[in-house]
């Protein structure tokens, strides 16, 4: 889930993402779905992409 997460935050478009994960963009679709549904927001949307940006920022900010 990590790296398809960094892939959505650091690309431009759902399929660039893909591409760079090498999976089809269908299933990179799914994985969203899923992690949509674990963060409790949507990642699809550029206010969702935003807070995901934010939130890996955060995550290396707070690793030792």
């Amino acid at each position: 889930m990590p790296a398809t997460l960094h892939a959505v935050a650091s690309s431009g478009s759902l399929r660039a993402a893909a591409a760079g994960i090498n999976v089809h963009h269908s299933t990179l679709q799914d994985r969203l779905t899923h992690a949509e549904h674990l963060l409790g927001w949507p990642l699809r949307t550029p206010q969702g992409r935003l807070r995901l940006r934010l939130a890996l920022a955060m995550r290396r900010l707070a690793r030792p």
